[in-house]
């Protein structure tokens, strides 16, 4: 009957609806420019994106599938280890030039820019060979987005995540003045509820995911089998 129909269609149209969460930084700066290539690929779903610095209740939020940054230890849920990224500085190149950024000593010129990861600029100083220095203070924004902006905006440098800035990298907005990287202690994980349900739509959303993150060349460490409950 026509009520049947009715029904049978929204649960059709529903069934082509997957709700995808991760950061705000990872959405702006990893997935926005890999819509297009994403519809192509699968033109039938309907991709919805929740961008959100908080662990997001699955069931209560409608979630059915995350991409979240950390050490996989989440319990209640199946992780999939993506992959890991490095940690450099990155300036505007304008910015580089007008500083005379050609020795790491020179950062402690400009304005560092801080973030709220683990890594930070005592660790990348160390690593570039200088301990035993006054770093000088700057602003910390609460968001990877807002301080990789700032950074695109002249203001200073800031520590890019390798999977973060390789776009503004690949199309000169951002430049990475010194070759000493520091390995990110946390990870990408593909995230589900432990009672995920295996439609067809999701599966796919999650192996375009996984496809993805092997292909990055920002990503050093490829894709394990190895799966966390």
């Amino acid at each position: 009957n026509m009520q049947n129909s009715v029904e049978e269609a929204r649960a059709d149209a529903k069934s082509h609806i997957v709700t995808l969460s991760m950061l705000p930084s990872v959405a702006t700066k990893w997935m926005a420019p890999r819509l297009e290539r994403f519809a192509r690929a699968h033109p039938n779903i309907d991709l919805r994106i929740s961008a959100t610095r908080n662990l997001v209740n699955f069931t209560a939020e409608g979630i059915d599938t995350a991409i979240r940054y950390g050490k996989g230890e989440w319990p209640g849920v199946i992780a999939t280890s993506l992959g890991s990224e490095t940690i450099q500085p990155v300036c505007t190149p304008e910015y580089a030039r007008r500083l005379g950024l050609t020795t790491p000593e020179d950062l402690l010129r400009a304005t560092l820019l801080r973030s709220d990861f683990a890594e930070d600029w005592q660790k990348w100083f160390a690593a570039a060979g200088i301990s035993d220095v006054a770093i000088p203070r700057g602003p910390k924004l609460g968001d990877d987005t807002a301080t990789l902006q700032a950074a695109i905006d002249h203001q200073g440098v800031a520590l890019g995540r390798s999977m973060l800035v390789a776009n503004d990298l690949e199309t000169d907005r951002l430049v990475a003045p010194f070759p000493t990287i520091l390995h990110a202690s946390y990870s990408y994980w593909l995230v589900r509820p432990q009672s995920s349900n295996s439609r067809l739509h999701l599966s796919a959303v999650n192996a375009w995911i996984a496809e993805e993150f092997a292909n990055d060349p920002a990503i050093f460490q490829k894709p394990g089998n190895t799966v966390r409950i």
